[in-house]
Parts: C-alpha cells; sequence; structure tokens
C-alpha cells in the first residue's frame, strides 16, 4: 500500500474517533476525595447544569500500519464553546508523519434558528457550510455528552488525585458497558459516521463491541469534569476488522483520545472574522 493511500483511511478514522470523542463539561463544591465515587458522579452531573461555555483542548493519536509500511497520525484541536445560541471556534492541528501536516479552522455560528460551519484550510481560503438539520449539532452539546458518559460509565473506582488547571483533582476509572455503546455513539454522531460509510446495520457492528475503558478527573473545588481520556485500542481495533481491515492488511495500534477542559463560563463572545463573513 501506498503511504498516500493512509490519508483517506486515516481521515476516516479520525473522524469515528472524533466522534466518539467530542464531549466537555460543568461545576459544584464540597470535597470528592470524601464521597463514593457514585456520589461525585451525581454532583458532577448537577455541577454541568449550570454551564454556559468553556475551552477544551483534544488530543488524539493512533498508529496504522500496512504491508511494511507504517504511519502515526497525531491531532490537536483547541475549541472556544458557547451553549446558547451554540457558537464554537475550534483551531484543529493534524499531523500525519511523512504525510505532512494539516491545518484547519472553524467557526460554527447559529443566529436565528440557522447554523452555518465557516472553515479555513491551510492555504487560508474560507468556505461556508449551511447546517440543514440542527439535530446533528446535537454531539458538540458538550454538556449533555459528559453528562451521559458520567452516567454510562460503571464501576467507577478512585484511583488518587492530580493537578489539572493548576488545581486538584481526583481521577476516576471506569468503563463504559457494551449495553450502553450504542446510546453512547449515537450522542455522540460516531452512528451517523459509520451509516454515511455503508458498511451495513451499525447496530449489529456495535453489538460486537466490547467495554471502553474510560478515566475522569473531578476537580475538588467545584467538580467540574475537567479532564478524561479513552483506550479506544481495541473498540477501534473490532470496528475496523467488521470494516474490512484485515482484507486491505490495515492493522491498528494505540487509539487515545484525552481532553482537557477549562475556562468554564468564561468565554465571551466568539467573533467571526470579516474574511469569513465575506466568503459566506
Amino acid at each position: 500500500m501506498r503511504k498516500h493511500t493512509y490519508r483517506p483511511i486515516a481521515a476516516t478514522l479520525l473522524a469515528l474517533v472524533m466522534a466518539l470523542g467530542l464531549t466537555a463539561c460543568g461545576g459544584g463544591g464540597g470535597d470528592p476525595a470524601a464521597e463514593t465515587p457514585a456520589q461525585v458522579m451525581e454532583q458532577s452531573q448537577k455541577a454541568m447544569e449550570a454551564v454556559k461555555s468553556l475551552h477544551y483542548d483534544m488530543d488524539m493519536s493512533f498508529g496504522m500500519s500496512a504491508q511494511g509500511q507504517s504511519v502515526d497520525v497525531k491531532s490537536n484541536m483547541s475549541v472556544d464553546y458557547i451553549l446558547e445560541p451554540m457558537t464554537m471556534k475550534m483551531d484543529m492541528h493534524m499531523d500525519l508523519g511523512e504525510m505532512g501536516k494539516q491545518d484547519m479552522t472553524t467557526y460554527l455560528v447559529t443566529e436565528d434558528g440557522t447554523a452555518t460551519m465557516y472553515i479555513q484550510d491551510q492555504t487560508g481560503t474560507w468556505t461556508t457550510t449551511p447546517v440543514g438539520d440542527l439535530s446533528s449539532l446535537d454531539q458538540y452539546d458538550a454538556t449533555a455528552s459528559m453528562d451521559l458518559y458520567l452516567s454510562s460509565t460503571e464501576n467507577f473506582t478512585e484511583n488518587g488525585t492530580e493537578t489539572i488547571n493548576g488545581k486538584e483533582a481526583v481521577r476516576y476509572d471506569g468503563v463504559i458497558a457494551k449495553e450502553d455503546m450504542e446510546e453512547v455513539l449515537e450522542a455522540s454522531g460516531m452512528l451517523d459516521q459509520l451509516e454515511s460509510l455503508n458498511l451495513g446495520s451499525s447496530t449489529a457492528m456495535i453489538s460486537e463491541l466490547g467495554d471502553l475503558p474510560v478515566s475522569v478527573w473531578i476537580e475538588k473545588e467545584t467538580y467540574y469534569p475537567v479532564r478524561y481520556d479513552m483506550d479506544m485500542t481495541e473498540l477501534m481495533k473490532k470496528m475496523f476488522d467488521q470494516m474490512g481491515a484485515a482484507e486491505m492488511g490495515l492493522t491498528l495500534s494505540d487509539v487515545k483520545v484525552s481532553m482537557v477542559m477549562s475556562q468554564m463560563n468564561e468565554i465571551g463572545d466568539i467573533t467571526l472574522p470579516d474574511e469569513a463573513k465575506a466568503a459566506g
């Protein structure tokens, strides 16, 4: 397989990982370390209800190899997000190793019930894309997504305290059980991604998947979930095997997602650049 043929496969995998990984979070008061994990998750869900804006940084990485050739893909997204009306600025950087790098800036603007995406590629060219179905934006509803993750993750266990964003946060490890996987993937927008690839029944595919390990860090002072990590290696291996990866001689490794949230309720207006407006 030539190295340039990795690009569409990498883009497809990245889209799937992004769809599952796109979430964010909440605020409270108390001491998570003095409570049971179940009590902490309940407090964290309550804290999220007051969050109207935030910033998050998402890092994703995975390896691919085929016919003796390999590539490591790394991606970073830096996002300012306002819940109502839904407004977002996303700077994305993707490193494809020897195949080069890609940079993109995206604005999402919702006005009078109409949403539009403005996208600037690395050449500086702006394009606009109207969002016809507003329900497709549900995957970007950070607070609702994290609420679902917290309620779907089972058997949380406390695993120490770390400093996140300069403040103490307690780490909890658990799994999203395969019984809850379809609901989680549907809310994340990943089912739409799968169906767009014409791979057959996504429900049948998901039924063959296992549990998904998840780690969440809850800030002591506020109960905000300020970080989560997912090891999606086994899940994505199974998914791509069902997509015919073996026939392509394609193998995956180390599919990891990490997101750190900050600036809860501190994001002001997100201003669309004049160049983007002109492109519209």
